[in-house]
């Protein structure tokens, strides 16, 4: 059964409670509606060096990565079930040798919404005109930093002025071909430097004509690559004033892009709420997670995971196991989401699709 995809977004957005949501998610099942999510590294390697990022460049060798033999198995076991493809989690997909190939064979298989996310510097002129020929969906970009100092000093070893170069490329070749398709997302971090230079962003938009930016949370993990410089690019380094006068023009602009189809995407109550409370005083969610009736992770390596912020939760292998197999260890997580004693606590127990699409 097929229901278009904005559709089905606004349905499951006016449904406020998880609970309610959940039980819609359920229903869909038994009919066999599409409606998974599906988040699937082909590898476990980086080609740059973020500052915020514990990854490093390195070779993707074939002990890194998932061979197009073993992807196909897994694109066949749930093909039928897939809403929305994400051919990327925490890696750079185009590290991965003939990524091409995987794009296409989940375009051959008909899933309804294909996407992944790159830093773009692999982008090759081929690649780029066989995401436009294909009308493969998205293309999630990152960008962190808009300037060349700011970009390069983030995203070391990266390039900013090659980053734009294929940018230019994928723009031009949209307009050559009339063409929608994909849609260019960027990806962006919630830093001091961004929203200082949040008028380098606009310029951006305008230029290379962006679908979509999405401000993300500046998480820090164990390991990360510079310290010195995340520690210089907390928000908490912008006193409030300046802070909400950028966050004033912040939404003024997001208004005029959205009458022209476009979309800023960057919630300032909730950064307003990180900013000013401790972990403990941040406000938890009061409804239980829906995510594991509808998401699956999947690692270059095979395992599957229902929740990519369980480090437990990992509920098979998809190169060995059948997925209903999968579905039926999935259950007994969902019973453990949906009874509240989840105590992952993360932002996904407050999940709003207008974050897949």
């Amino acid at each position: 059964m097929g229901i278009d995809l904005r559709i089905f977004k606004k349905m499951f957005d006016l449904l406020g409670n998880d609970y309610l949501r959940a039980i819609v998610l359920k229903w869909s099942e038994a009919f066999s509606i599409r409606k998974d999510i599906v988040r699937l590294d082909t590898n476990n390697v980086c080609n740059i060096e973020c500052i915020m990022c514990w990854n490093k460049p390195q070779k993707c060798t074939s002990e890194h990565y998932m061979t197009f033999e073993n992807y196909m198995k897994v694109i066949n076991k749930i093909s039928g079930s897939i809403r929305f493809l994400y051919l990327s989690c925490g890696f750079e997909p185009l590290m991965t040798p003939g990524f091409s190939r995987y794009l296409s064979y989940a375009k051959q298989k008909g899933i309804p919404y294909i996407s992944f996310a790159t830093n773009g510097i692999l982008l090759s002129n081929e690649l780029i005109y066989q995401l436009v020929d294909e009308k493969i969906d998205e293309i999630i970009i990152s960008l962190n930093g808009y300037n060349p100092d700011d970009y390069n000093r983030i995203m070391f070893r990266s390039n900013y002025n090659l980053f734009m170069e294929k940018l230019n490329i994928l723009t031009e070749y949209k307009k050559k071909k009339n063409s929608v398709f994909p849609k260019i997302r960027l990806n962006t971090i919630l830093m001091k430097s961004n929203l200082l230079s949040f008028r380098n962003l606009l310029d951006i938009i305008k230029i290379y004509d962006i679908d979509i930016v999405q401000f993300r949370k500046f998480d820090t993990y164990e390991g990360i690559n510079n310290i010195n410089e995340v520690d210089a690019e907390q928000i908490s380094n912008i006193d409030d004033n300046t802070l909400m006068t950028i966050l004033e023009e912040v939404k003024c602009e997001a208004v005029k892009l959205s009458k022209k189809g476009k979309q800023i995407i960057l919630s300032s109550k909730q950064l307003l709420n990180e900013r000013t409370q401790t972990k403990s005083q941040v406000i938890k969610p009061k409804t239980s997670c829906s995510v594991p009736f509808f998401s699956y992770w999947i690692a270059f390596d095979g395992t599957i995971k229902v929740c990519g912020f369980d480090p437990q939760g990992i509920i098979g292998n998809m190169f060995h196991d059948s997925f209903a197999q999968i579905r039926e260890r999935r259950n007994c997580f969902q019973k453990i989401a949906m009874s509240g004693k989840c105590k992952q606590n993360c932002h996904l127990s407050n999940f709003n699709s207008s974050s897949i699409a």
